[in-house]
């Protein structure tokens, strides 16, 4: 009969004093929402998914988290939050942030030069902005008008 492993409550991430924690490593296309994220944590900034939606344009805000973690080497926190919603909910929602002394060890290795890049690269896509929409337009009406024969046509009433 084999033993199952008992199951702890550690956390891979927490800190414990044989493996002192270390910064990851800097992406390196600094034009991407990955490396505005990281940014914005090494400005000690607390990040929700809400706010990744106004501020980065992304609703995958986990997502580039846990790639920060897996790919780069961050140890990225996150606590529980209660907000109040606009249709009246309360609503518990994860904020991630980085810890103080981490983002201190990150400036010393040159955190505030990278985080001027992905400032400059992210603004100068932003730029970009009004014509990405007239693209994306073009293409939804392009697409729009390419209806199958078989497909049943809802916005003219069904024929």
């Amino acid at each position: 009969m084999k033993l199952r492993p008992t199951p702890t409550n550690e956390k891979p991430s927490a800190q414990n004093s044989a493996n002192p924690i270390t910064i990851g490593r800097f992406p390196k296309r600094v034009n991407t929402v990955l490396a505005q994220t990281l940014a914005d944590l090494l400005a000690g900034l607390r990040l929700t998914g809400m706010s990744a939606v106004f501020d980065a344009s992304t609703t995958r805000l986990a997502h580039h988290i846990h790639a920060l973690g897996r790919d780069h080497g961050w140890v990225i926190e996150r606590a529980e939050r209660v907000t109040g919603t606009n249709d009246g909910r309360v609503q518990a929602v994860s904020e991630y942030f980085i810890d103080p002394e981490l983002i201190e060890q990150a400036a010393a290795q040159g955190a505030h030069e990278w985080i001027a890049k992905v400032r400059a690269a992210r603004r100068a896509r932003r730029a970009k902005a009004a014509e990405a929409r007239r693209a994306a337009e073009r293409a939804n009406a392009a697409r729009k008008a390419r209806v199958h024969p078989n497909q049943i046509r809802l916005d003219l009433g069904g024929v």
